[in-house]
């Protein structure tokens, strides 16, 4: 009998189970030639291409899946092949097969597959070829029924993906292009919103490039399942972005989605810090009223209340440090920090400083390392916003040369001396021998101007300048285009404990609530895969409920990303508000939420919730979720079932083998964590209860 442990909670509930891991029995990928048509196949699936015209289709355990494949690259298009070449490839992807064929009117298609694996590649290239390549096909999976969309509406959601339905809302203009996505989409036939099942293959489609050649996919409704598209610009040699093309079986996407951004960075060799960051941040406990005394006394708190030693040891200083208002285009300590004031400013009280390379911030960075812990620091490096105050004047453009033709506001970010500043920038701030710092949180990365190629390289020149082992977060910009130039990516908007006196558990608020932390969780996949997600900061103070504090502690204690208190948590009064008697059970909350175990918990239920259908107090968010834990003496599960809308009790029923991939009538331990309490075994299913 094997052993199931639970975390129960009023709003969440976890589980443990301790299992064997066997692997697979490989089947390898063979190439057959039969009367003029190419099948490439594995033990899954295979893929047919008929020589003489160019039909490709393929199949997924025997039973036809994809029709009417075809691709198009400067203008020419997959009508037929000459000759093909086939060759056993072995890489860090696995064994298999790659076969090159030679287009009718030049040119080639490439296709890849691997053994024991539900995916194939494709990647068109031609010479000379400009503009556009695309493939495209049928995904036959029956009549459309209930259709979900995992993606990012083309040009609105900056790489930030969420889960809706196909064709909703088809005319609202608030959501266009709700069946287009940059990068990467997927779909799943769930039947109905009302009674979801998983009885239909999924489908994902995504671009294993991070090429600057915008690659897109999309979906549209078919009589008998779907029509796709991949699409994506071409390099100067005539070369496309290859494309995944991914078919899993009913309830096996969401599980497929991890092994896809596992080959996006496998492929683009991506590489991140080691390690990932668990401290304190400033901004909601001090916003930009941040001081050096403030610092002092966060680092004091972290090191009294022993946070430090449960691994909270990263301390982030804010906005709030600088010369100016935010985005001011001068990086040095305000008088705050100890900065040395600038004599000609016009109004004493609010004096700035100076813009000369003093050394103040390396005083704060020595004092946060003296307490035992990591010194961190905010930018927002791409603008000079000039910041016209409430005071009625300016700070000044510190930098007219940077925007030519604008004034110095909007960097041009594919100029060579734009690239040196933020090189040198970077540098000042982590080396050894000037501030000092390990970490920097780069924010407003939206802005500046440039074309993909120009941001990628503004990002890299941050990079270049940043000494060997420093962590940079990346916040509020496309994402896809800083992947191996950033080690952290902020996977959605701010969070907060509401404003204009709404609930900080008031679903429909896209910011400043705990929505965007549990928006964060369609990018589970991709964690410390092609980056390390950020869910923003955790927060357990009052006005949350005990209930609330605790949701959001596993949330992002299950995120396997960065952890962040955003909380004065040293202070009594602030943490309890009105709910007197539970500081210390706040404060153990931060406790056990750290550090971060580095796995993402997998939304089991990903495509039975809408995201857009969120209420006040209903969420359409996943509720189940899964962590797998290796140790030397095996893997064991967490389990973590969400109770979002805050009944004082939930009751729903799990199917083990779903989750956990278990044999049938297998047998389980319960333990309840939070209760400290042993409720019984399970078997095959198990339902929560108070």
């Amino acid at each position: 009998m094997n052993r199931l442990i639970s975390e129960i909670g009023r709003r969440s509930i976890s589980v443990v189970m301790l299992v064997a891991v066997l692997a697979p029995k490989l089947q390898p990928v063979t190439v057959t030639n039969v009367g003029g048509i190419l099948t490439i196949a594995n033990s899954l699936m295979d893929t047919s291409l008929t020589l003489s015209n160019g039909a490709w289709s393929a199949r997924l355990g025997g039973s036809p899946i994809l029709s009417n494949l075809s691709g198009s690259i400067g203008g020419v298009t997959t009508n037929g092949f000459q000759t093909y070449q086939e060759v056993d490839i072995n890489n860090a992807f696995g064994t298999g097969k790659r076969v090159v064929l030679t287009l009718n009117a030049g040119g080639s298609l490439t296709v890849e597959m691997y053994d024991n694996e539900y995916f194939f590649t494709a990647q068109l290239q031609r010479s000379g070829a400009t503009g556009t390549c695309s493939i495209s096909g049928s995904f036959n999976f029956g009549a459309p029924r209930t259709v979900m969309v995992w993606g990012n509406r083309d040009g609105w959601d900056i790489g930030r993906p969420q889960v809706r339905v196909f064709g909703y809302p088809p005319s609202n203009p608030w959501q266009p292009n709700w069946n287009r996505s940059e990068f990467a989409i997927a779909i799943q036939d769930i039947g109905s919103l009302a009674n979801p099942v998983d009885d239909r293959p999924g489908m994902l489609i995504g671009s294993l490039g991070i090429d600057a050649l915008d690659p897109r996919c999309q979906f549209d409704t078919a009589s008998n399942g779907m029509t796709f598209r991949a699409e994506s610009g071409v390099d100067a040699s005539g070369r496309a972005i290859p494309f995944c093309f991914m078919v899993a079986p009913a309830d096996k996407l969401v599980e497929h989605m991890e092994h896809y951004a596992s080959l996006l960075g496998i492929q683009n060799n991506v590489h991140f810090t080691t390690w990932i960051p668990c401290g304190t941040c400033t901004w909601d406990s001090y916003g930009d009223n941040v001081s050096s005394m403030s610092v002092v006394e966060m680092a004091n708190a972290m090191v009294s209340t022993r946070l430090r030693e449960y691994g909270y040891t990263v301390l982030q200083i804010d906005d709030g440090w600088q010369h100016g208002v935010r985005e001011s285009g001068s990086w040095w300590a305000n008088r705050k920090f100890n900065g040395t004031p600038d004599p000609n400013f016009p109004d004493p009280n609010v004096r700035p400083f100076a813009t000369v390379d003093n050394n103040a911030m390396r005083g704060i960075a020595d004092f946060i390392r003296s307490r035992g812990l990591v010194p961190g620091l905010w930018i927002g490096p791409l603008v000079d916003a000039d910041c016209p105050d409430w005071r009625g004047w300016c700070w000044g453009i510190q930098n007219p040369s940077f925007d030519p033709s604008g004034g110095g506001r909007t960097y041009r970010l594919d100029l060579p001396i734009v690239r040196d500043y933020l090189t040198d920038l970077a540098d000042k701030i982590t080396n050894a021998g000037r501030w000092n710092f390990e970490y920097i949180k780069s924010d407003f990365m939206y802005n500046g101007q440039g074309n993909i190629a120009a941001r990628r390289g503004a990002y890299l020149a941050l990079r270049q300048g940043m000494r060997a082992g420093t962590h940079m977060l990346y916040s509020n910009a496309n994402q896809w285009l800083a992947i191996n130039a950033v080690d952290s990516n902020r996977a959605n908007d701010d969070v907060g404990y509401g404003s204009d006196g709404q609930s900080p558990f008031d679903y429909r608020q896209q910011t400043y609530t705990v929505t965007p932390a549990i928006r964060c969780v369609y990018q589970w996949c991709f964690n410390r895969k092609i980056w390390i997600n950020d869910y923003d900061q955790v927060h357990q103070r009052a006005p949350l409920t005990m209930g609330q504090a605790r949701i959001w502690s596993v949330l992002v204690g299950l995120s396997g990303g960065l952890i962040l208190s955003g909380d004065r948590f040293w202070d009594r009064a602030e943490m309890e508000g009105t709910f007197t008697g539970t500081f210390e059970a706040r404060l153990n909350l931060l406790k056990v939420t750290a550090p971060s175990y580095g796995v993402a918990a997998r939304p089991i239920d990903l495509f039975h919730h809408v995201s857009t259908y969120a209420t006040a107090t209903n969420a359409g968010f996943p509720q189940v979720y899964v962590v797998p834990v290796d140790k030397p003496w095996g893997r064991s599960y967490i389990l973590n079932v969400m109770n979002w809308n805050g009944a004082a009790s939930l009751n729903k029923q799990i199917n083990l083998p779903r989750c956990f991939g278990s044999a049938p009538g297998q047998s389980f331990h319960v333990y309840d964590f939070f209760a400290g309490r042993y409720l019984g075994t399970a078997k095959e299913q198990w339902r929560t209860r108070p």
